[in-house]
């Protein structure tokens, strides 16, 4: 599957920043928490690929509590995060 911009932007992101240096100051100036694609949201392009489990876990936490959407499902699939 080529990669969308959306997951090109969270491959920049995960090669910037590790673990330790996430923080939701660095979250919002990274992405813009409403882009989506036809797959998804930010969420959806975090969990869908490889990335250190530490770093996931912690920006994941950072956009739920930004307000990104855990339901959007996906235009692809139909399924969101929580539910399918």
């Amino acid at each position: 599957m080529a990669k969308t911009e959306l997951n090109k932007a969270v491959d920049n992101f995960f090669k910037k920043y590790n673990g330790n240096s996430i923080t939701k100051d660095a979250v919002k100036k990274s992405f813009n928490l409403k882009d989506k694609n036809e797959y998804g949201n930010l969420l959806h392009a975090i969990v869908n690929y490889y990335y250190p489990i530490e770093a996931k876990k912690t920006t994941i936490k950072i956009l739920l509590d930004l307000g990104v959407n855990p339901n959007h499902q996906s235009a692809v699939t139909g399924m969101s995060l929580l539910k399918d």
